[in-house]
């Protein structure tokens, strides 16, 4: 499989071009803390992070092939778009009978992440604090 990265190139080095920051407007910080930098831009492109989310089954298809993208910050997982990518019924999910094969997309997510020793972001919902892939 080739991944395709649908961004401008530049910025997986985290210097793409920035749009103005509408912090500026706000009273008080209407001036840049940085010398030669009024509008904070080269400060902001010194301090980005990339992180792609995995919310599909083709993102998780890809997932080890994106997490070995160099300047890759992380990974999330969506996992409500990937549940219902998947098919899977989000309502049984949240009602304490999660679909083994959820378990098994996120333990994919996660030797993905492992791998590259990236760290992981997503939303974990209450109920798989109590309900591991066993039930």
């Amino acid at each position: 499989m080739t991944l395709a990265i649908y961004t401008n190139p530049a910025c997986l080095d985290g210097k793409g071009h920035r749009s103005f920051s509408p912090w500026t407007f706000t009273p008080g910080l209407t001036q840049s803390l940085y010398p030669n930098d009024p509008y904070n831009v080269q400060t902001a492109n010194n301090h980005v992070c990339l992180i792609p989310q995995i919310e599909s089954l083709k993102g998780l298809e890809a997932c080890e092939e994106i997490a070995a993208v160099e300047g890759i910050s992380g990974l999330m997982f969506g996992p409500g778009d990937y549940m219902i990518d998947a098919g899977m019924d989000i309502h049984s999910f949240m009602n304490g009978n999660p679909d083994p094969k959820f378990f098994e997309a996120m333990g994919t997510f996660n030797a993905a992440a492992a791998k590259y020793d990236l760290p992981i972001f997503g939303y974990v919902y209450r109920m798989l604090l109590y309900v591991g892939p066993d039930g």
